[in-house]
């Protein structure tokens, strides 16, 4: 697996998204929604500041045992580095805290209502055993995005 060097943001209300461009062929998106519901989201965003000033090697567990929970078989060694590597360092660690701490569902409610809008060809391509956010979700999301493709 390479790094994915993401030149572009998209900013809106203070937030923003890094996205690029790689290959050929029909566009796929990959948008990964957080489990913002979840106990360690509930608990980091009462405790950011906490877990942002942890050790280094006990967040970089912290990550690893996090991202460990998305994945239904385990995850080759590289593929964590590379995963991990982006919320290592300082900027990285509290980016990581201050992602979950402001997730919110509020955010994902206010545009909901705009995706019958999506008027360019969208597929969603969804994990059967995802852990952190059902099935269940991807197939509404599907039926609120006209022409979408749901696998």
């Amino acid at each position: 697996m390479t790094n994915w060097n993401l030149t572009e943001t998209y900013t809106f209300e203070d937030r923003y998204l890094k996205f690029g461009v790689k290959g050929h062929g029909p566009p796929v998106i990959v948008v990964h929604g957080t489990p913002w519901g979840s106990p360690f989201f509930r608990h980091v965003q009462t405790h950011e500041a906490a877990f942002a000033g942890a050790p280094d090697y006990i967040h970089e567990a912290i990550v690893c045992a996090y991202i460990k929970t998305a994945a239904v078989m385990q995850i080759p060694d590289e593929t964590m580095d590379n995963t991990v590597q982006p919320w290592t360092g300082m900027d990285g660690k509290a980016s990581f805290y201050r992602q979950i701490a402001q997730a919110k569902v509020k955010y994902t409610d206010e545009v909901q209502s705009v995706y019958s809008q999506i008027s360019k060809p969208l597929m969603i391509l969804w994990g059967t055993d995802d852990s952190w956010i059902p099935i269940q979700r991807g197939r509404l999301l599907h039926e609120l995005i006209p022409g979408s493709l749901f696998f």
